[in-house]
Order: C-alpha cells, then structure tokens, then sequence
C-alpha cells in the first residue's frame, strides 16, 4: 500500500542528529543502518519520499514505512538525549533495525532437534559407525537410524546442519588444545605459578618505562629443536598474476637446535647456542654465556620445566655465579642436587641474585621466546631454502642481528589475570 502522505519528523534533539549521522557516513556499520539513517536526516530536511527514494535508491513504499517509524520514535530518542545520553546510541540502532519476524514453522520439532544435537555431541562408536568424527552423511543416517519413523526418513542434510549450526554444533572441525594437568591436578600451585610470571613481565615494564632504576637482567629462554635444513628442488618466485610456487620435493640435509634467550625489558634475542645437541652441558653453557654479557645484574629467567632446565650443571653453573657457599650433595643421592624437584627449588629461589621462574606444565604460552619462535618460523623457516646445515644456522644467526638491530621490541603482555579454579563448582542462586 503506497503511503499518500509524507509525515513531517519533529525537530530532532542536536545529539539524535549526530546519532543518526555517525550510522550515515561510516563504513563500518551494515550498509542498511546507513540508509536508514539517510533518510531519517533527509525526512527531517523536508525532502518527500519519492525525493528521498531516489536519493538512497530504494522504492518509495520502503521509505515511508521506514518515515513513519522514525517519525514516531522521534520523542523518544529526543527524551533518552536529554536523560539517558549514554543509552542513546544504542536505542538509534535498534530503531533502525528490522523487527523480530517469527519465520516459517518448524519442519520438526523440539524432540528431533534434541536428538540431533545429542548424536552430534557423542562417539560415532556410541551407534556402531566405525568412523572418527560425525560428517553431516553419516549423521543424518545416525538420526535416521535412532528415530527410525517414517517422517524423519525425509530430513536433509541441510536440516540437519541448520540444527546444529545454531548452537555452534560442528563436530566435523577439530581445534588442538594442550591440556595442562597441573591447572587441575594443584590449582594452587599453578595459580602461583602463573602470578610469578605475570610478576615478572610486570617488573620488567617498570624497567622498560624508567620506574625501577635496578640492574635486572629478565630473559625468557627455550629451545627450538629439530630445525631442519630443506633444499627445494624447484622453486619460482613471484610475479605479477603469479604467486610464488615451490615443488613440493625437497632434500633434507639436517637438523639443528637454537637456544634462544629473549630479553622481556626491550625484546632483543641471544643466541645462547646453536648446534646439533640440547643436552644439559648445552644449556648451561648457554646460560653461562647470557649471564656473562652482564655479570653484574641481577638476572631472572622465564623458562619451562624441562629436565635440562634443572639439571646438575644448571644447578653447578647457578651456584658458582651466586658465590653458593652451601653443600650441593650429589645426585639421587642428597641434598640440592638429589633430584629435579630438589634442584628446581633452589633455582627458584628469589633470594638469590639469579633465580628462575617456571612454567606451569604443558603452559608454554605463558614463555615470551615462544612468540618470537613463531615469528622467525613464520618468516624464515618455513618457506626457506637452505643447501646445508651450515648455511641455515648462517641465516638464523643473521635473522638475530636483522632483528636486533632494527626489529627488536618487547611484546605488549595482556595476560595478567588471576585464573579461575576449573574444579570449582558454579551453585546457581
């Protein structure tokens, strides 16, 4: 029904105005809310709806209906201005929004849709399909088998999916998740752990922005292991139209193995070693040449629990460098060196000039030279092209210096919250 008469808006409060402006111009907002807007600001200027609509291009029946909302929300928005300021943005939203329509009825109802869901969220084994996850074929038959009605032998795959994709069901995808043990297993001691390090990464921004005047030294360290050294057989670079293209075939001619040392205070790397073993004479050997480029500061090492990182030389080097004058003892036997528990409480001793911060297990995450890991995966390794052994620890070497010397920046950390006990029960009110 075509609308005969173009109602006039009411004069519109200055910040409805700019409300409706700011859904007009930008870009980032759905196309729709910009036409809306539009034509509530040109209704206002006067313009009638055949004016209107072919301005924003649309037929003139649409742009009375949508006239007549805005005309009578008009008092409203002008009312929430002047009261509720803050509530005015989103009101203008949602008067611009499209009504809730209820839509078709179900095909099937709330018991099918139930089962659906069930199946998807269980072991195909549960109902003897021999496969590893659901695909949408495989589950229509599953329904169809458990129901096993005459009506239901008509659902569509694309029923099905509709079903599931509401509630985010989708057991055809796959996400890898490490599983920390320790989170449930010792929240207590994993929440400590977790404190220790945010600790850390929040002393060292203290540093970085001149707050504390100290000489700390705060490196994350690991070990990137198994890097290997891959010649391309074939390889084309890229050119207008064409993306670069390597053959997949490739002569493998090694691996070797990075002990790197990332600097939390102004994200520079150290290459402690860099060779084909990982052993605890390599680590600690690593740890002696970081240790020694500032022998004076105090140093703090982020790292995980990995049995090198404990080791009796570590534990050797550590004491030599604090002037321990303590017995060690000996190893399985007594004293600080009998085992890793032992040992890793002595390195994690903050009383001492050089101590070291643990990770909680299978939390990498939380270990800075993780993220730069990925980096030079990203940007060197993985699409590298390295004739042997000796020419890929030439190019991570170079990497480091190319990094240091114009690339280098400490990681902005926003993780520095309490985490939440996943053993404790939430008791609805």
């Amino acid at each position: 029904m075509r609308l005969s008469r173009d109602k006039m808006v009411p004069e519109m409060e200055l910040l409805v105005q700019e409300g409706f402006k700011k859904y007009a111009v930008s870009r980032k907002y759905p196309g729709f809310l910009a036409i809306r807007s539009q034509i509530a600001l040109l209704a206002m200027q006067g313009y009638s709806n055949q004016e209107i609509a072919e301005r924003v291009h649309l037929h003139y029946n649409s742009v009375g209906l949508w006239r007549k909302r805005i005309v009578e929300c008009v008092p409203l928005l002008n009312t929430v201005s002047n009261e509720a300021p803050k509530e005015l943005d989103s009101l203008i939203k949602e008067v611009l929004s499209d009504s809730y329509r209820s839509g078709a009825p179900l095909t099937y109802g709330n018991d099918v849709r139930a089962i659906v869901k069930r199946i998807a969220c269980q072991d195909p084994e549960d109902y003897d399909f021999h496969i590893s996850h659901w695909s949408l074929p495989f589950l229509k038959d599953a329904v169809v088998k458990t129901i096993g009605n005459e009506e239901i032998q008509a659902i569509s795959i694309g029923c099905i999916y509709n079903i599931l994709i509401k509630d985010n069901i989708r057991p055809w995808k796959i996400q890898y998740w490490l599983h920390s043990e320790e989170k449930y297993d010792d929240y207590e001691s994993y929440k400590e752990k977790v404190k220790i390090i945010n600790a850390v990464y929040d002393l060292a921004g203290e540093i970085r922005r001149g707050k504390i005047a100290e000489d700390i030294c705060i490196y994350s360290f690991d070990e990137m292991t198994g890097i290997q050294a891959l010649e391309h057989t074939s390889r084309k670079l890229a050119a207008p139209n064409h993306i670069e293209q390597v053959d997949p075939n490739y002569i493998r001619h090694g691996t070797t193995t990075l002990i790197g040392f990332f600097d939390i205070i102004n994200g520079h790397v150290t290459e402690g070693n860099l060779g084909k073993t990982r052993n605890e004479e390599d680590t600690a050997a690593a740890l002696r040449h970081v240790i020694e480029q500032n022998p004076n500061h105090k140093h703090i090492f982020v790292c995980d629990n990995l049995n090198t990182h404990v080791s009796e030389s570590v534990v050797r080097l550590i004491a030599e460098k604090i002037n321990y004058t303590g017995e060690l003892g000996e190893k399985g036997d007594c004293g600080i060196l009998k085992n890793m528990e032992t040992r890793a409480a002595f390195l994690k001793d903050d009383s001492h000039p050089i101590y070291f911060c643990f990770t909680p297990k299978h939390c990498s995450w939380l270990n800075q030279i993780e993220i730069w890991f990925g980096i030079i995966q990203r940007q060197l390794l993985r699409r590298g092209n390295f004739k042997s052994v000796e020419e890929l620890e030439r190019m991570i070497r170079a990497f480091i210096k190319q990094w240091n010397d114009g690339y280098a920046h400490p990681f902005k950390w926003t993780y520095n919250s309490v985490p939440e006990d996943p053993n404790k029960k939430v008791v609805n009110a």
